[in-house]
């Protein structure tokens, strides 16, 4: 039974003070065992450290705080379910559910998509889409039903079909993913509301929140006190908020605790500020620009990421903190590596807050080379792949294995190693291994070898040559172990699906479709203390103090100038334009 709803909330636009009235209510609720819900694991660093600098500022001694949690939402999610006794099941993992939604399409007779459904893309494209369908909370009953309304719903009943097809298979495998599972977590807090406790909720930092989220705080504003920050003043620019304000309103019942002035001292900048002010707005007045925003002429990609390099450097040197700087790119997976490495040569420590496809790294591309080179009339060129990717090795047979292809003497990789006393070992292994399961572990188990054998013999890893003071630099970067962890638990996760009723483990050939679809993120961790290369849609400043600089002409870089010295360091954000 629910009782009476408390949701406050806490209005303002960007600049506004939002987080700081966030953590006024987090320090005044510190005995009550309070939570914090942020988007990212970097906005809880923050907080956490903020709120450690606050307490020893006001005289608390040591910088320690008790008595908050700070979570995102999937371990938030987790904490309800433990202190109301949901009884979550196992839950599936990335690569299973999107095998489970391949086994689907596999199964499913279909004819308006059965042209899609051959291409490579669909699948992951469909399990995307089932996600979207379930954080709206739309059932397969439900889109069957409204496809049945359609004049021509062919296309949505299939879709209906295959999305009811994937429920079956994760029932039957005794899981829950992650929508089901917040959807159970949010009965089990309406059934036990009194198991919470009166511990408070805070979240902030979210620019809209699905249905399933939603629901989720109808049921906690029915247990305890609830505190919502929100972006929101009556502009054009943040028009889309308005949405999220007037359903934690009229839906949810929410009452407005604290309505937040723009903050006209958060930059020294005019430009910034009237840009904050009016961007988007028509018949908005113009305004002499000043050192807010500069222009960087550059040429080639290289040309940009150099030039912004420089500026990166110059604001380091005046004394702005690294982790106070961004760059925002539009395309980050493609240009953010080639941003690293510059920034990287210039000494500028860095976290580009992207990923690349499994096959982009060596780890990904010899692994993936080495299974095509096991199954049946493997090429000699996947054999010769798979040796050119492992700098720990020496690479004098790969050099044969090389002369031999261009010269017609080999071609398969049966050929090449015909003479051989023995194939390597990997090879061996997979040739031997029973497709399914077997198979799929000792391709896991190769994965990981594949990261870890350059660096036998070198533990510890020592950067510097003896008595030399010369780099030396460790064969393969941290991308590749990720790589290779990333490789290994797709492939663990795939071979476990055996064990699940109705779904048989993936073959070699089903297996290699899904290590395309792996991504390796380019970083991985805090980003406190780096600059960070990131999108757009990440790029919203969330704390007090941060400043965006704006979109101008195109070919050009604008970039946020600092009086000397700063009075307080900004977020610096360089948007890429071209």
């Amino acid at each position: 039974m629910l009782g009476a709803m408390s949701l406050s909330l806490i209005v303002g636009p960007p600049n506004s003070g939002r987080a700081g009235e966030i953590h006024t209510s987090l320090e005044a609720a510190l005995d009550r065992d309070p939570v914090l819900v942020v988007p990212t694991l970097d906005d809880a660093h923050r907080f956490e450290r903020d709120l450690c600098i606050q307490s020893q500022a006001h005289g608390a001694g040591d910088a320690a705080v008790v008595g908050a949690s700070i979570r995102t939402f999937r371990p938030f999610t987790d904490e309800i379910a433990a202190a109301t006794g949901a009884g979550l099941r196992p839950l599936l993992s990335d690569a299973q559910r999107l095998a489970l939604v391949r086994s689907a399409v596999r199964q499913t007779e279909l004819r308006a998509l059965s042209g899609s459904a051959a291409r490579r893309g669909f699948a992951p494209a469909l399990e995307r889409l089932i996600g979207e369908l379930q954080a709206a909370l739309v059932a397969p009953g439900e889109l069957t039903n409204a496809a049945a309304e359609l004049e021509d719903g062919a296309y949505e009943s299939e879709l209906a079909r295959l999305y009811a097809a994937y429920v079956e298979r994760r029932e039957a495998a005794g899981r829950d993913d992650p929508h089901s599972s917040v959807r159970k977590v949010a009965t089990s807090l309406r059934d036990g509301a009194d198991r919470w406790g009166s511990r408070p909720v805070l979240l902030y930092g979210f620019d809209d929140l699905t249905e399933e989220q939603l629901e989720l705080v109808a049921a906690l504003a029915g247990a305890t006190d609830v505190t919502v920050a929100v972006n929101y003043e009556d502009r054009e620019a943040l028009v889309a908020r308005s949405v999220l304000l007037a359903r934690l309103r009229e839906e949810l019942g929410g009452a407005v605790l604290t309505k937040l002035p723009f903050d006209e001292g958060y930059t020294e900048s005019a430009t910034l500020r009237h840009l904050d002010r009016h961007l988007f707005e028509a018949g908005a007045s113009r305004i002499e620009p000043d050192e807010g925003i500069a222009l960087l002429e550059c040429g080639g990609e290289r040309g940009e990421a150099e030039a912004v390099g420089g500026e990166v450097a110059r604001l380091l040197a005046a004394g702005v903190p690294a982790g106070d700087i961004a760059v925002v790119l539009r395309q980050p997976e493609r240009r953010g590596p080639l941003f690293g490495r510059v920034f990287a040569g210039f000494g500028i420590p860095v976290a580009v807050e992207a990923s690349v496809p499994l096959a982009r790294t060596a780890a990904g591309r010899g692994l993936v080379a080495l299974a095509h080179a096991s199954l049946p009339e493997g090429s000699g060129g996947e054999l010769l792949a798979f040796m050119r990717a492992r700098p720990g090795e020496p690479q004098g047979i790969g050099d044969w294995v090389e002369r031999s292809l261009l010269r017609g003497h080999a071609r398969t990789a049966d050929e090449l190693i015909a003479g051989w006393e023995a194939p390597p070992w990997m090879l061996a292994g997979l040739r031997e291994a029973r497709p399914g399961s077997e198979w799929l572990r000792v391709l896991a188990a190769v994965a990981h070898e594949l990261a870890v054998e350059a660096h036998a013999g070198r533990e510890p890893v020592d950067d510097r040559l003896p008595g030399t003071g010369r780099e030396d630099p460790v064969p393969f970067a941290p991308l590749e172990l990720r790589a290779a962890a990333a490789a290994a638990a797709t492939l663990t996760d795939l071979a476990e699906l055996v064990a699940m009723p109705g779904c048989p483990a993936p073959s070699p050939a089903e297996a290699l479709e899904l290590l395309e679809e792996v991504r390796v993120p380019l970083w991985r961790g805090p980003t406190e203390g780096r600059v960070r290369v990131l999108s757009r849609a990440a790029s919203a400043p969330r704390h007090r103090g941060a400043r965006a600089a704006r979109r101008g002409d195109r070919g050009a870089l604008p970039v946020p100038r600092l009086r000397e010295p700063p009075d307080r360091a900004p977020v610096a954000l360089l948007a890429e334009l071209r």
